[in-house]
């Protein structure tokens, strides 16, 4: 009887690879794993992932790309690939490189300067626009035409709602942020307006409202026709201080009078109907008002 000990077999064990960080991971998890470590906003996180995602998928798909490091050399190439989208996400995607790769958006191609005549409206012409029709739906247009009122606005609106004193009639509607409450001047067919809204007493005015309705086309044209009701000369306007603004020196006013920029230069729009307009709109900045909504 053998009663030697024979050695344990030898096992090979595979040794354990040095890790490598983020170079082996997909370039999804890359990006998250950079903007998690920021201390970033939900919603700051998931506008700036989204644009650094579609930069990294671009980069795999053009040049296979499998690192941020590699994608690094492509980031002007694909800006510039996007040229053709609005300055603001053009703009909005240098901010989301800058942000992944720890520098300044001064290192990264800039969209050039857009000329106003070249800006066309975005929404266009829809598919879905065939299933509303304004002839089909009169006193809805009218509504939203008269009100100006936003989609949201629309949805939550109640009968009593509605304000009458002496010949003013308007709709008492909260603040954009909801801190304050705002007068919305009713225009055009104001009767029938007036009708609708006392019709249903504290219930909704509108049971629901139409998908394929523009209602944005109805707030311009909302605006511009308030704006007109209250627009004056520009001589008076000259001679007429802007009591929206107040002036840190204390000396002299600000008339009426608001100058237009660029492609419009040598217009020129009444202060106080814009604040008007704005106010009514519910909007902060009467200046934005004057170059998106007056064209």
């Amino acid at each position: 009887m053998d009663l030697s000990i024979s050695s344990p077999q030898q096992v090979p064990v595979s040794l354990p690879q040095p890790m490598t960080g983020l170079l082996q991971e997909p370039l999804d998890q890359q990006v998250r794993a950079v903007f998690e470590g920021m201390g970033l906003s939900g919603h700051t996180f998931n506008t700036y992932s989204t644009q650094a995602n579609l930069f990294a998928r671009y980069c795999h798909q053009q040049h296979r790309c499998t690192t941020l490091d590699q994608c690094r050399a492509y980031a002007d190439e694909w800006l510039e690939s996007r040229s053709h989208l609005s300055r603001y996400t053009q703009v909005l995607a240098v901010s989301a490189l800058a942000k992944l790769y720890g520098v300044s958006s001064a290192d990264f191609v800039h969209p050039g300067r857009r000329s106003r005549d070249d800006i066309r409206r975005s929404r266009g012409r829809k598919v879905r626009d065939a299933f509303f029709s304004e002839e089909r739906n009169p006193d809805f247009v009218d509504f939203c035409r008269g009100t100006g009122l936003t989609r949201s606005e629309l949805e939550s609106l109640t009968g009593d709602q509605l304000r009458i004193e002496g010949d003013q009639v308007y709709i008492e509607m909260p603040c954009r942020k909801g801190q304050c409450m705002r007068k919305v001047p009713v225009i055009g067919n104001v009767a029938r307006i007036v009708e609708m809204m006392q019709a249903v007493g504290t219930g909704k005015v509108f049971k629901r409202i139409f998908v394929a309705a523009d209602i944005q086309s109805y707030r311009a044209d909302y605006a511009r026709a308030l704006y007109k009701m209250h627009a004056r000369d520009l001589e008076t306007c000259k001679k007429s201080p802007f009591t929206g603004n107040k002036h840190s020196s204390g000396q002299g006013y600000s008339d009426c009078v608001y100058w237009l920029r660029g492609s419009r230069k040598g217009e020129w729009l009444d202060k106080q109907a814009m604040k008007i307009a704005t106010d009514a709109l519910g909007l902060r900045h009467f200046k934005s008002f004057g170059e998106n909504y007056l064209r």
